[in-house]
């Protein structure tokens, strides 16, 4: 599953569920944009560091989710490295286990994602251009997350983190998790005009022109919106939930009952910032219409 990819001069990436950047600085000197998703891709990238007898100097995440943030207490024990992550997320990166709190509104159930809930993050400081080193760009791709950011390097080589997803990943999910729906749209409309030689999303293939990807994105976000305007017609969330699990098979987990509960809410909030549908409370329950219904 896991392969070392080289997409530039001195710029690279382990090939995994969540990509890691990694460029060489020189000196055996390596920055990593976002470190792991799990213990044994961490362990896969620290085996292509040693053998190259590459020392990590700083990690940059993308952004807060467990999913990119797995190798940092690794790393920074093994290296003494620095952990860099944009307003907001550095909070989120430095305790992980609020992420939880976001799923289930409370303590979680059990611990998410897939058992891979961190019990402590690291000490994590805040990303500025100033901290960067020369060649390297920040771009703000707001939506998926509270702050999500992009990396590019000298090779200008994009790392996007989690802007777009693959079109299997929306089959498969159904409903996958964004934060915000409408800064998700805008983001994923905004990628095509950003100038790169390569492009590495976190989980999709790299690719010369995210043009496609991007659009199909902004698309499926906009139609999953659109579904759900069209099932708030006094339904409480959840009904509203259940209906959308009879129309699209989500096969639920706790996890995934948890990720997409929030991410119909997301939806929902999205309907209501814009004014199309309102949320009142009736016999206890809180219920969705359509304005003027």
């Amino acid at each position: 599953m896991f392969e070392f990819v080289k997409c530039g001069e001195n710029t690279y990436y382990l090939k995994s569920f969540a990509n890691v950047g990694v460029y060489y600085l020189g000196n055996n000197e390596v920055i990593l944009i976002d470190s792991g998703d799990h213990k044994k891709s961490v362990a896969d990238l620290d085996y292509h560091l040693s053998e190259r007898n590459w020392k990590v100097k700083m990690i940059i995440n993308t952004h807060s989710h467990i999913d990119h943030i797995t190798g940092n207490k690794f790393f920074t024990e093994k290296y003494g490295c620095d952990v860099y992550a944009s307003e907001i997320e550095c909070v989120l990166t430095e305790e992980p286990n609020i992420e939880g709190l976001f799923y289930f509104n409370a303590i979680p159930i059990r611990r998410l994602p897939n058992g891979k809930l961190t019990d402590k993050g690291v000490k994590t400081k805040l990303l500025t251009k100033d901290v960067l080193p020369e060649g390297f760009e920040i771009l703000s791709l707001p939506g998926h997350n509270f702050n999500m950011i992009g990396i590019k390097t000298p090779d200008d080589v994009w790392f996007i983190g989690d802007s777009i997803l693959m079109k299997e990943t929306f089959d498969s999910y159904k409903v996958p998790f964004f934060l915000n729906i409408n800064e998700s749209i805008e983001t994923a409309k905004m990628l095509p005009s950003v100038k790169g030689k390569l492009f590495v999303p976190s989980h999709a293939p790299e690719s010369k022109d995210i043009t496609e990807l991007a659009l199909f994105n902004a698309q499926r976000l906009t139609e999953l919106k659109e579904y759900f305007y069209s099932i708030c017609d006094g339904r409480s969330f959840e009904e509203i939930f259940a209906k959308a699990d009879e129309d699209f098979g989500m096969k639920l987990t706790p996890d995934k009952y948890a990720k997409s509960g929030l991410t119909i809410k997301s939806h929902l909030q999205a309907l209501i910032n814009e004014g199309r549908i309102t949320a009142v409370i009736e016999r206890s329950r809180l219920v969705y219409k359509k304005v003027n219904q």
